[in-house]
């Protein structure tokens, strides 16, 4: 009987040890299964990420091919008389600044009239596109839809293989020929592999085209194109849009997916960790009793759940990670597709004025006028680009106001002026306070750069989302005056379009846009409240909004100012007389057209200037001439073989030259931000002037250093 009981407890023991064998092994299966799965989910996401970011590069190259191709058009519809020079010209300026365009051509009534470069005309000239047995169908299926086609990449009639733009042009309905480029293949491939660069090295990725094309250059498996000669197999496919087509990008990591393998293996190991922990309790069962048994299953058990909980918890993060990831992704591709809209916009409207200057340079009227419209749009550029290094430095900190005395009302005249000549244009009526009333203490301390900015800011998105005669109202208080500071309150309301409430809880998220369509008039980067509502915390105020869908919507800006006194104001905005005459000055710049630029500024002003392309070139000038031949050292910082910081080391280190240590030394450079001022002075620099140059702060710079050392 005994020996029955034993035999029993026996069984009992190893039933219990093989299932514990099977619920680790389980066990482990299941975590090395999750985590396998999450590195799939990330080399996908990646894999994802990379095509995007050729696709987009793809149709970047072909949208620049196809602006060529609009400016060709509208200078044949602004000059059918054209003579073969004029035709020239301009082709010349279009592959110029489009370097994997290989001829462009101009063909009325179908028929090619005039190409460019001369290489090319033997082959093309008076080739009759809709006669052609490959090129009739599409030239004709162009005029059909009186839209841009693309084609190719074909054998060309004038050699090589190329992608064919053909552009149909339209006057009141009635066609009247076409507008060709034709981009060498070879060379968009290049500029493409170029601008992905190493990021690509870990992928193999292919082109192919929607539609079937039995004439276009392809290989064996229909790809147009493959960035190695590896099949593409396992891959994720990305669909985009090219002119009257649609293309495909298959890519795939170079070393393939590899987590089948590496899920093998995971289990593998998972069984023979299993058995041998198994093992292990093969041998504790037997050398205990059935106290420390029962002991052992109740720690096994409680250790199994903590697990379990630990492993839902990382997989609940993991999911959670993955989630903010495509929302980060999807948020960057929409902002690189507005900013590549905006961005372009400025640059398209630079190039048409430029173009029209040069046809018509002795109209002096008309050149001014279009001076000052580049002008305008260069300012809009450069307004985008500040837009997203501020938020960038806002996002990391990194952006430090000043503090100096001003004038308040000056200040709130200055942004009125601007605000209320933008408003006219748009038809808005301003309604504002008289701030010499309001604004009882005008002189205070902060940053008037960044409140000019702020302000700015809310009246333009009160302009831009406005109503057709609708109305802006600015009221501005004071809550509260204690002995050094002053708290002042600032209402801006408009009658504008409003937003909802589920927006309002975003407005502040950087790129974030209630109305952001591509063909809205009021698209924008929509990062501006997001710099609105972080220069405001700087500040030490708050900002609140109350709006409502088509009624309108209210800012309301609290912000506390240390007051300053009269006399500080003034002497702080004092006019800078200087002369420049006679200034010897070491002119360090490696863009000859920035070179230029500030070469002309300063010898109109009566300096005489000695340039040097780079830092050595300018040490080696410094040395060689006498001590004290130079009055003044202007430097750009970023340039090759020496920069701009290392040369202002070096000559301050100068042991054998007693003016290394005292000549003032200015940076100009293109870096503008308050850590790149302090980078300068740390180098052993005077001053730090920001380009693009504005000829009055270069000038109160150089008085404000020239001073000082006098």
């Amino acid at each position: 009987m005994e020996e029955e009981k034993k035999k029993k407890q026996k069984n009992q023991r190893i039933k219990y040890i093989v299932l514990m064998f099977l619920i680790g092994t389980l066990l482990q299966f299941v975590v090395l299964w999750q985590i396998s799965r999450y590195k799939l989910e990330n080399k996908v996401q990646n894999a994802y990420i990379q095509g995007q970011q050729i696709a987009s590069t793809i149709q970047l190259t072909l949208d620049n091919a196809t602006e060529a191709s609009k400016a060709l058009k509208y200078f044949y519809l602004d000059n059918k008389d054209y003579t073969e020079e004029q035709f020239e010209r301009n082709a010349k300026a279009v592959m110029e600044d489009h370097t994997s365009i290989e001829s462009i051509y101009l063909a009325p009534n179908a028929i090619i009239k005039s190409a460019y470069p001369e290489s090319v005309k033997a082959s093309t000239i008076g080739f009759e596109m809709l006669k052609d047995k490959e090129q009739g169908p599409r030239a004709q299926y162009a005029i059909d839809t009186k839209k841009i086609t693309l084609a190719g990449p074909h054998h060309l009639v004038e050699g090589g293989v190329g992608l064919i733009l053909r552009n149909p042009i339209f006057e009141d309905d009635k066609f009247l020929g076409f507008s060709v480029l034709i981009l060498d293949w070879d060379k968009c491939v290049e500029e493409i592999l170029n601008y992905v660069g190493s990021s690509m090295n870990n992928y193999k990725f292919a082109v192919w085209k929607d539609t079937k094309d039995e004439t276009a250059v392809s290989d064996e498996d229909g790809f147009i194109f493959r960035s190695t000669d590896e099949p593409v197999s396992q891959r994720i496919d990305i669909e985009f849009e090219v002119p009257n087509d649609v293309w495909h990008l298959s890519i795939e990591p170079q070393n393939g997916w590899g987590v089948v393998s590496e899920m093998g293996a995971n289990i593998a190991a998972s069984v023979a960790i299993s058995t041998a922990v198994i093992g292990l309790m093969v041998l504790a069962v037997i050398m205990n009793n059935r106290k420390r048994q029962l002991q052992f299953e109740l720690a096994e058990n409680k250790t199994k759940s903590i697990y379990i909980n630990q492993l839902a918890e990382t997989n609940e993060l993991l999911n959670e990670a993955l989630a903010r990831a495509k929302k980060a992704d999807a948020a960057k591709s929409a902002f690189l597709s507005r900013m590549s809209h905006d961005i372009r916009t400025p640059l398209n409207g630079i190039i048409g004025l430029i173009q029209i200057n040069e046809k018509h340079a002795d109209d002096r009227q008309l050149v001014d006028q279009n001076r000052q419209k580049i002008k305008v749009a260069a300012d809009h550029l450069l307004e985008l680009i500040n837009d997203v290094l501020d938020i960038a430095k806002l996002d990391d900190d990194n952006v430090e106001l000043v503090k100096e005395p001003f004038n308040l009302r000056e200040l709130a005249g200055d942004v009125i002026t601007i605000i209320e000549n933008r408003a006219v244009e748009a038809g808005i009526t301003m309604d504002y306070d008289n701030y010499n009333q309001s604004i009882e203490y005008p002189f205070v301390y902060g940053s008037p750069l960044h409140l000019r900015q702020i302000f700015v800011n809310l009246f333009g998105n009160a302009i831009k989302y406005n109503k057709e005669n609708g109305r802006i109202e600015s009221r501005i208080t004071v809550l509260k005056k204690e002995e050094n500071t002053v708290l002042y309150r600032i209402h801006i309301s408009d009658t504008g379009i409003g937003m909802s409430e589920e927006f309002l809880a975003h407005i502040f998220e950087p790129f974030s846009q209630e109305y952001s369509n591509e063909t809205s008039i009021n698209n924008g980067t929509g990062l501006g409240m997001s710099i609105v509502k972080s220069l405001v915390e700087k500040m030490n105020g708050t900002i609140e909004i109350n709006s409502k869908v088509g009624e309108g919507t209210t800012f309301v800006v609290t912000i506390p100012f240390e007051l300053a006194k009269e006399e500080e104001v003034c002497r702080s905005i004092e006019a800078v007389d200087i002369s420049l005459e006679g200034l010897r000055i070491l002119l360090v710049e490696d863009n000859e057209l920035n070179m230029e630029i500030a070469e002309a500024i300063l010898s109109d002003a009566g300096a005489n200037v000695t340039m040097a392309y780079d830092g050595v070139e300018a040490f080696e000038c410094f040395l060689e001439n006498p001590p004290n031949s130079f009055d003044l050292i202007l430097s750009d910082v970023m340039m090759p073989r020496k920069n701009g910081y290392e040369l202002a080391r070096e000559i301050r280190k100068l042991d054998s030259r007693p003016d290394g240590k005292d000549i003032p030394i200015i940076a100009m450079t293109a870096n503008a931000f308050e850590e790149d001022r302090k980078n300068a002075l740390a180098a052993g620099m005077n001053a730090h002037i920001a380009k693009p140059i504005d000829v009055n702060k270069m000038m109160q710079v150089l008085a404000d250093v020239l001073n000082n050392r006098n």
